[in-house]
């Protein structure tokens, strides 16, 4: 249950923390009604409103959907006061109860919340904004009488609780454990009409239109299922981060041999181990990587013969592996014959030398014999 208008955010759905504290109490004031008779609180004519829905008796809260007071709520909390008990100036339609100080109800506090955030992002107007935190409680057990049953306070009763000053909507009470005992005592043998404050102040509320109300039930909805995919969301990222955490590895860079024959690369599952445990775990992996590369290196190369008999291998047999495609290997027969050079530095054969030395024995002969005719 909410109060529509105001802050959109089921109780449920608020980290309420248990409570311990004393058996003392404080008295606060609240503005009454001036249509009912009944001293419930001052209801608004329009929402959303400045009027503060507190006492808010329906979900037995208070600070929750109103952020006045703050260091109010703050000092109840440090000084452990359990009961919370409301006055008012009665200001309703019985007559015969106009302008009297009374007291219609108490709360015993039993969860507190902390608000601030909520009453930042949904209230028009904040008094936590420079403070600490924005306490709301949250009652266990809730107790509201009627005008004539209300608890009458006097100068003289007044002046017992140590009050002095003018009671003005400022005014805080506070009461030790006996006088807290007795007026609690008072209240609780008057009749506990809370239900009926709660239907009067529904009466009395500001209608809304059907499609205003679905809205604002949509609202509800929409919020609480944000609040519950937030929570989903920060356990899936710890739990991510912690599959991360242990998915990490490291890399080992593993030289083996004087010269640095070989490297390679070792990925390990870093643990939350400490650095002796990484260590021991690094040991056996980068064992093994070094004594494969001592095996490589102790590999016998292949013999001469081996390797005369791939040489002696002729085109017909295999082609040579070039890395880019598959050529004949080409064959270079030697020169049979000698050979020597002549002037110009042209290489010719023996042969070729000995046929034009022939030629120019004959061209000499006809030559003599042409002289001697």
């Amino acid at each position: 249950m909410y109060v529509k208008g105001i802050i959109p955010v089921a109780l449920e759905n608020i980290k309420w923390q248990d409570y311990r504290a004393n058996r003392t109490g404080m008295v606060v004031y609240y503005n009454t009604d001036p249509v009912s008779e009944i001293p419930i609180r001052e209801i608004p004519e329009e929402i959303p409103t400045d009027i503060l829905p507190e006492p808010n008796y329906e979900t037995a809260t208070f600070g929750l959907y109103g952020c006045k007071h703050a260091k109010m709520r703050s000092s109840f909390a440090k000084k452990k006061v359990q009961y919370l008990f409301f006055m008012t100036r009665y200001a309703g339609t019985n007559i015969d109860k106009a302008e009297e100080l009374i007291i219609t109800g108490f709360y015993r506090i039993k969860q507190t919340a902390d608000v601030k955030r909520l009453h930042i992002r949904y209230l028009h107007e904040y008094t936590c904004l420079n403070e600490d935190s924005c306490l709301a409680f949250r009652a266990d057990t809730v107790h509201f009488v009627s005008v004539e049953d209300a608890f009458l306070i006097t100068p003289e009763i007044l002046k017992d609780w140590g009050c002095s000053s003018r009671i003005t909507r400022q005014s805080k009470i506070f009461l030790d454990e006996e006088k807290t005992a007795e007026l609690v005592a008072y209240l609780e043998s008057k009749k506990n009409i809370v239900d009926v404050y709660s239907e009067e102040t529904e009466r009395l509320l500001p209608a809304f239109d059907e499609e205003e109300d679905e809205d604002e039930e949509d609202m509800e909805d929409l919020l609480e299922d944000a609040e519950d995919y937030e929570e989903d969301e920060e356990t899936d990222a710890e739990d991510t981060v912690s599959e991360r955490e242990s998915e990490q590895v490291r890399e080992v860079t593993v030289s083996a041999g004087d010269s640095g024959a070989f490297t390679e690369t070792v990925e390990l599952p870093v643990t939350d181990s400490s650095v002796e445990d990484d260590e021991e775990t690094v040991a056996e992996p980068v064992q093994s990587v070094i004594e494969q590369g001592s095996a490589e290196q102790n590999t016998v190369p292949e013999t001469a013969g081996e390797r005369s008999e791939e040489t002696d291998r002729t085109p017909d047999d295999e082609s040579v592996n070039t890395g880019f495609s598959e050529m004949p290997t080409q064959v270079i027969e030697p020169e049979s014959q000698s050979s020597s050079t002549d002037e110009t530095g042209e290489y010719f054969s023996e042969e070729a030398q000995k046929e034009e030395t022939e030629e120019e024995n004959d061209t000499y002969h006809i030559d003599m014999s042409n002289r001697e005719q």
